[in-house]
């Protein structure tokens, strides 16, 4: 049954797991084209270098000494489109980063010159915005593949990131919620889930139905929550360091969230969030079961993408707590370790 459910990844050894802090309680896969992704952030990191005027080439956002995150992310893609999802995903990573070091109009500003570079409908030539060219010519023949390979979904992905993350991801101050549902929906429009699920089914090249969507819906937002929380459990130092030298409200984190709507401590907001996250595994566990007790004949496909779910956070959570990128604030002030020195009345300001 593994074998037919999981054709394109391999399970890492779960006491490799257990040496690392990452604390996950669900099996780690990673993709087997793992060099196709790092290729691909490569090859990113190159032509934003050239196109873009930065001259210096940058170390990647997704290549770390435990595998690509694209092949975590989408575990069971097929090899022909791991490339174009590592390089998308890398592109994602890059603009996110530089639009949380940027003012409110700055990011705007980034947010609509990429959104005219991804409409597949306009040429370079077209675009009068200096910084939109740009971007065009970095992104034309990806976005062209993209839809080539499987146009549908291609469509929709490109699509997503237009309209849904590029328009969500700076909205209200992040201060005015007051509940987490509220605060919950706004980070999954900010943090892109919607493209990111559309690009799970292009990696497998099947796309669900609405109805087989439905079906699934509880455990998949399950699963979605549990992403949340733990990029935003091992973000949380990054995100915090880079927030002093902008506008209050900026940051979108749910350790946060909790510093000032309940007057937690850093570090037992820190451990609330870690505690959820155990419990959203424990929760999907249960939620699956459920879900092919009364569904015994599930398609093939759903009760894959079902299991992937699972893959996903163990993948995303081992990562993650292993990952150059969410160390990056001790590069920028070293004497603070891990236990770096933070106002809470800062956050909540």
């Amino acid at each position: 049954m593994e074998e037919d459910l999981f054709p394109h990844s391999q399970l890492i050894d779960p006491e490799k797991v257990k040496q690392t802090r990452c604390f996950t309680t669900l099996p780690v896969r990673i993709n087997r084209y793992d060099r196709v992704a790092d290729d691909a952030s490569r090859r990113f990191s190159r032509e934003w270098a050239e196109i873009m005027n930065e001259g210096v080439v940058k170390p990647t956002q997704l290549c770390s000494e435990r595998g690509n995150y694209s092949s975590y992310l989408y575990p069971e893609s097929r090899p022909e489109r791991m490339g174009i999802l590592a390089y998308l995903t890398e592109l994602a990573f890059v603009h996110d980063d530089l639009t949380e070091s940027m003012s409110c109009q700055g990011a705007i500003d980034e947010h609509d010159a990429l959104a005219v570079a991804m409409d597949p409908h306009e040429t370079q030539q077209d675009i009068t915005n200096a910084r939109g060219a740009q971007l065009k010519k970095l992104l034309s023949q990806s976005i062209q593949e993209c839809i080539e390979i499987d146009h549908e979904i291609g469509v929709d992905i490109v699509e997503s990131y237009r309209k849904t993350w590029l328009r969500g991801m700076d909205g209200p101050n992040t201060n005015s919620f007051q509940t987490l549902d509220d605060f919950a929906k706004f980070r999954a429009l900010n943090g892109g889930t919607e493209a990111f699920w559309i690009m799970v089914e292009f990696s497998h090249g099947k796309k669900l139905t609405k109805e087989e969507k439905e079906l699934i819906a509880g455990v998949h937002k399950t699963t979605e929550w549990c992403l949340l929380f733990m990029n935003d459990y091992y973000s949380w130092e990054n995100e915090y360091h880079a927030s002093k030298h902008l506008e209050p409200g900026r940051i979108a984190n749910v350790v946060a969230f909790f510093i000032r709507t309940e007057g937690l401590s850093i570090e037992a907001s820190k451990q609330k969030v870690k505690d959820a996250i155990l419990a959203y595994e424990q929760q999907y566990l249960r939620e699956r079961s459920l879900l092919y007790q009364s569904h015994p004949t599930l398609p093939h496909h759903v009760r894959k993408l079902v299991e992937l779910l699972g893959t996903l956070i163990a993948g995303c959570h081992y990562w993650s707590a292993n990952a150059p990128r969410y160390n990056s604030w001790k590069e920028a002030d070293p004497q603070t370790g891990d236990g770096l020195p933070v106002d809470e009345k800062q956050i909540v300001s």
